[in-house]
C-alpha cells in the first residue's frame, strides 16, 4: 500500500514539475546527433562580430549552428529532419515579450503617453563601481549579469505602468539566464524613451512542454496587461494557443493542433512556414528588410505560395545600447539577449532553443573574440 501511495505521489509530482511528452507526426525518428560548433562561433556568427562577454554556463558548451532566429530554426530543424523538441514557458513568454517590443519600437510616439509623462529621451546612467570592482574592458568575468537588473529598476522610477514587472516574469523554469533576457528584453521596449549608459513526408515526432500547468496560466494572464497598446488582434489570436499549452499540461492533448506547429498538416516540404508559431511574431520583414505588419495574425494560410519564408523573421534577440565610460574612456557598447543558439540532447536528439545574453562592443572587429580573464 505505502508502495503505491508513494508511486501515485511520485507521478503526480512528476506531473508538476516535470515534461509532457506529446506524440506528433508518426514519421521516422532521426538516428544521429546534428554536426556542432561551439557557443563562440555559432554566436560570434549570428550577431556578425565578436563580443565582449557572455554568461558563463555557455562558454564550453556546443551548439546546433543557425543563422536565423533560433525558435524557428529549432522547429525547422525538427521538422525536416523528424527530430523531437522542448519547448519552456520562459521561450513562449520571451517571444510574446520581443513581439511587443518590436511593435512599441515601430511606435514609439503614438504610445509614448501610454507609458512616459516626458518627451525626447531621457538618460539613465548606472555606475558599475556601485556594483563590483571587476568591470574591465575585454575581460569575460567581468559580472554584467549584475548590471542587467540595476538598469532595468531604475526605468521603473519613470514609467507609468509597473511594466518591469510585467516583462520579468518568474517561472517553474526561470534561472538567472532567463531572468537577464527579460530585464534586456525590457529595456529594449523602452529604448525608444530612454538612453541607457553602461525527404517530402516531414514532421516533429514529439514535444516536451516544459514547466507546471500554473507556468502556462501566468503566461494567459498575462496577455491582459498586454492590451490597450494598439496590438489587441495579435493578443487575442495568442490566448487559444495559450490554452492549448494549458491543456497540454494537464495531459489534454489535441494531437493536431500539436502537429500544426510548424506547418499545416495538409503541407509538407517546401520554403512556407504555415504553421501556428507563426503568430508569435506581430512583424514579419519583408522583401526591402522592412518590419511590416504580419498578415497571418488573423487569418490562417489556406492558399498554394502562403505563409512565411525564414528569412522574415527577426533574429530573436533583444538589443539595448549603452554608453560604458570605462575610467573617462567612452565605449559604445550593447547589450543582447534572447535566443543565442540550438542546444541538442546527444541521447534523445532533442532539439532545444537556448536563451542567453552577452554584451558587445559596438565598434569591435569581425575578429573572434579573443576575452581576457
Amino acid at each position: 500500500m505505502r508502495y503505491i501511495f508513494t508511486l501515485l505521489s511520485l507521478l503526480l509530482v512528476s506531473n508538476l514539475i516535470g515534461q509532457v511528452k506529446i506524440k506528433c507526426d508518426d514519421v521516422k525518428l532521426a538516428n544521429k546527433p546534428l554536426s556542432e560548433v561551439s557557443y563562440v562561433k555559432a554566436i560570434e556568427k549570428r550577431i556578425n562580430g565578436q563580443f565582449e562577454a557572455c554568461e558563463f554556463k555557455l562558454r564550453n558548451e556546443m551548439f546546433v549552428e543557425t543563422e536565423i532566429h533560433p525558435f524557428v530554426s529549432t522547429l525547422y530543424m525538427a521538422y525536416s529532419d523528424h527530430r523531437p523538441v522542448s519547448i519552456s514557458p520562459d521561450m513562449i513568454w520571451l517571444l510574446i515579450c520581443q513581439g511587443f517590443s518590436t511593435h512599441v519600437n515601430l511606435n514609439t510616439e503614438e504610445l509614448r503617453n501610454k507609458f512616459v509623462s516626458f518627451n525626447d529621451k531621457k538618460k539613465l546612467v548606472v555606475n558599475t563601481q556601485f556594483i563590483s570592482d571587476k568591470f574591465k574592458k575585454g575581460s569575460k568575468n567581468s559580472p554584467w549579469e549584475l548590471a542587467f537588473p540595476m538598469m532595468a529598476d531604475s526605468i521603473s522610477k519613470y514609467v507609468k505602468k509597473d511594466i518591469h514587472s510585467l516583462y520579468v516574469q518568474s517561472f517553474s523554469t526561470t534561472t538567472p539566464t532567463e531572468k537577464a533576457a527579460y530585464e534586456i528584453a525590457l529595456l529594449d521596449v523602452m529604448s525608444g524613451y530612454f538612453e541607457y549608459e553602461y525527404a517530402t513526408a516531414c514532421g516533429i515526432p514529439e514535444i516536451n512542454i516544459e514547466g507546471t500547468k500554473f507556468d502556462w496560466i501566468k503566461i494567459k494572464n498575462n496577455l491582459n496587461s498586454l492590451k490597450g497598446h494598439g496590438i489587441d488582434k495579435w493578443i487575442n489570436s495568442l490566448e487559444p494557443i495559450m490554452q492549448q499549452f494549458i491543456d497540454a499540461s494537464e495531459s489534454k492533448i489535441d494531437k493536431t493542433f500539436w502537429e500544426n506547429i510548424f506547418k499545416r498538416k495538409d503541407e509538407s516540404g517546401g520554403p512556407y512556414i504555415t504553421g501556428w508559431i507563426i503568430k508569435f511574431f506581430p512583424y514579419i520583414r519583408n522583401g526591402s528588410q522592412e518590419m511590416i505588419p504580419n498578415p497571418y495574425i488573423n487569418k490562417e494560410p489556406k492558399e498554394f505560395m502562403e505563409g512565411l519564408e525564414t528569412n522574415q523573421f527577426n533574429n530573436g534577440l533583444s538589443k539595448a545600447s549603452f554608453i560604458w565610460n570605462y575610467f573617462g574612456k567612452e565605449y559604445e557598447m550593447e547589450f543582447l539577449a534572447g535566443f543565442v543558439g540550438i542546444k541538442q540532447d546527444k541521447k534523445s536528439l532533442t532539439l532545444r532553443p537556448e536563451i542567453g545574453w552577452l554584451v558587445k562592443d559596438k565598434n569591435s572587429s569581425k575578429k573572434k573574440s579573443k576575452l581576457i580573464n
